[in-house]
């Protein structure tokens, strides 16, 4: 069907569901990445060592430098690759394979006692999983019109928080302990069974297993290039159904509006990074430190439940009062529990508190992406999510540093308030952000091009 004789754009839920298997493999992943590793260092790195937390910070910071570099790389390079199996499949497949293989001897140095080791082993898996990043989340828009993506974005998410969820619980089962009167007794506890610190590749096991499945799954139930091919006249309809203020041309610069849109959506990406990412990277630690070993991964897992049963009638939301509103919204969904949550030193409490602020992290997150490469076109799009990613990686880069510095000198109940000045500043700056002036900027059924 051509162009012209299309009334209505519709979006294939059931591919999209698809290739949301590449972002449930990294989530997962990350979860349990950010979880273990600060806990592994924290028993690697000696306790005479000045500024330990700042050290921890700065080595859990190395995804987010090399992310800065290698992710814009391979976004870039994978909008000009040209295969048999299409632009961004190589990549998945290469990238998940790598990570897949890596991920356990983490967990494997640790067991070791080798900091050295677990730090090489890191540095790798990184190498590995930001090499298939932006070409995983380019995927999407490639093979989705823009007046869709929001709803392909939540999708998406909702696979990606399945494998947040997942790694979630796996760290409640698998509680790591520390006796104080001595930092080398280690173990696991397993539903009140101490187990041996051997134990702690079980978590990274799991999760490989689940990336592999998942990239098993892609390969082969997914046909890049003929799905490109099938969406072309879609694309081109949903060019001319932009909410982008002035058209979107290749090869042309944007228009100042535009422009000044993109550099407010990048700044607020890097706001509330660093605010989420302080929370994520140290999360585990607070437990310790602030609820008295309480299993915060309980609060975190349901922080991610709520997440997951947010993204789908958030994208109602989004067509019903817009994307800004929406991510203003969520912003001040964050705020008011990390508030309230600063004054909470047990568990309970603050487990109503994350699914709030889970749900206003959903809504956050399935509009920014959408809006940014809303100013993208087809031929850039992997640049552009590379442009996304050095936004938040170079924030949860320079935040895990800078929040581990401000827990040296303040302590941890400086964590939460902390996020909240990040989020607060991320809502001033969205303020600021100029949406097209339509009646129903986000129809679901546009009528047909002239």
């Amino acid at each position: 069907m051509s162009e012209e004789q299309k009334t209505e754009l519709k979006l294939n839920t059931k591919r999209t569901f698809l290739i949301g298997f590449a972002f449930f493999g990294i989530l997962a992943l990350w979860q349990i990445y950010y979880f273990y590793c600060p806990l592994f260092l924290d028993r690697l790195i000696p306790t005479s060592v000045q500024g330990r937390y700042t050290i921890i910070g700065v080595i859990m910071a190395l995804d987010k430098i090399l992310a800065i570099l290698l992710i814009p790389f391979f976004g870039f390079l994978s909008d000009r690759t040209k295969t048999r199996f299409g632009r961004r499949m190589p990549y998945i497949v290469i990238g998940t394979i790598l990570a897949v293989m890596l991920f356990p001897f983490i967990a494997v140095m640790f067991i070791a006692n080798s900091l050295a080791g677990m730090i090489v082993v890191m540095i790798l898996l990184i190498i590995a999983v930001h090499l298939y990043r932006a070409p995983s989340v380019a995927l999407m828009p490639d093979i989705t019109p823009k007046p869709k993506r929001a709803g392909a974005n939540g999708i998406i998410n909702f696979m990606g928080y399945i494998g947040v969820i997942l790694g979630s619980i796996v760290t409640m089962f698998f509680l790591f302990i520390t006796y104080p009167y001595s930092r080398r007794f280690r173990h696991f506890e397993f539903f009140g069974m101490q187990l041996g610190v051997e134990w702690a590749i079980i978590p990274f096991v799991f999760v490989s297993l689940l990336m592999l499945v998942a990239i098993i799954v892609l390969i082969f139930k997914f046909n890049e290039k003929r799905v490109v091919n099938e969406m072309a006249p879609d694309m081109a309809l949903g060019e001319k159904l932009s909410e982008s203020i002035k058209p979107v041309e290749e090869g042309k610069r944007l228009g100042k509006s535009d422009l000044i849109n993109f550099f407010i959506i990048l700044g607020g990406i890097a706001l509330w990074f660093f605010a989420f990412n302080a929370l994520n990277t140290w999360a585990s630690k607070y437990g310790e430190e602030v609820l008295n070993n309480a299993p915060i991964g309980m609060a975190i897992a349901i922080m991610g439940i709520a997440g997951l049963a947010t993204f789908l009638p958030a994208i109602k939301l989004s067509r019903k009062i817009g994307r800004k509103k929406s991510i203003l919204l969520g912003i001040i969904m964050m705020i008011v529990p990390l508030v309230i949550g600063s004054f909470v030193t047990s568990l309970m409490p603050l487990i109503p508190l994350f699914a709030i602020a889970g749900a206003g992290w959903a809504i956050i997150n399935l509009n920014s992406y959408v809006m940014l490469v809303e100013m993208a076109s087809s031929k850039n799009v992997g640049r552009v999510t590379g442009y996304y990613y050095i936004a938040q990686q170079g924030a949860q880069a320079v935040t895990s540093i800078l929040a581990g510095a401000v827990i040296d000198w303040l302590g941890f109940r400086s964590l939460f308030p902390y996020a909240v000045v990040f989020m607060t500043l991320a809502f001033i700056l969205m303020l600021f952000f100029r949406t097209k002036k339509t009646s129903k900027s986000n129809e679901v059924k546009p009528v047909a091009a002239e």
